[in-house]
């Protein structure tokens, strides 16, 4: 009987330990992934909220805002003071500014030109790794209309048929009220693979089921 290892079991042991040791992070870094994901979106979402709210009791009800600005203009008149920025950059000849939160968060504002001028046109997004890895819509990369911050509505910019549902128009005056709209469910999947539009129905998504990723959203294989 020996009394020790040699150093071929000891090699052998530290191979298997290995290993179990690559198996058990493949599994846990995704999970850790999706847990650090959800609160940032959580804390997003609110952070904007709450500056949605402090910007109408400055400017009044946002059905009172000028749609007409840039997306740079509309930022710096209805958010810029709301918020704590370290820094912000200005791309798209002004239709987008990027900008980074004082707790980190890396931020888009961007003027969408898809649709006629109104609240539909403004979208606020996040990227939860800050560019440091490749963008993957849902996964990373998120964003929703600016009226989904104070009104949960399933908002589409394209025609109703690309966004699932049947009909003409977007929507019925100023509101988000579309002729035949699809209900308020999140999908999380583009129905006409439009890749630029899943960003949005991720988000929209995650929220509607309770500001969590649920069980059929498939975080992985984003």
């Amino acid at each position: 009987m020996k009394n020790g290892f040699t150093l071929a079991e000891i090699l052998i042991t530290i191979g298997v330990i290995g290993v179990v040791a690559a198996l058990t992070m493949s599994i846990l870094l995704p999970r850790l992934e999706k847990i650090k994901t959800a609160a940032k979106l959580k804390k997003f979402y609110s952070v904007i909220a709450q500056a949605t709210d402090k910007a109408m009791l400055e400017h009044g009800d946002w059905q009172h805002w000028d749609y007409s600005l840039t997306g740079e203009q509309f930022y710096k008149k209805y958010y810029k003071n709301q918020l704590t920025v370290l820094s912000e950059n200005v791309t798209n000849s002004g239709r987008t500014v990027n900008i980074k939160l004082n707790d980190g968060t890396c931020a888009y504002f961007n003027y969408n030109t898809s649709s006629r001028i109104n609240i539909s046109n403004f979208y606020w997004g996040i990227n939860t790794t800050c560019g440091k890895t490749k963008n993957f819509q849902g996964r990373n990369v998120f964003e929703l209309g600016l009226l989904n911050f104070k009104n949960m509505k399933y908002r589409c910019n394209y025609t109703p048929t690309l966004c699932g549902f049947p009909g003409d128009g977007y929507y019925v005056g100023d509101q988000p009220e579309y002729v035949n709209r699809k209900p308020d469910t999140g999908s999380c999947r583009d129905p006409k693979g439009i890749a630029a539009w899943e960003s949005y129905t991720c988000f929209y998504k995650f929220i509607k089921d309770g500001m969590q990723f649920s069980d059929d959203y498939i975080f992985y294989k984003k």
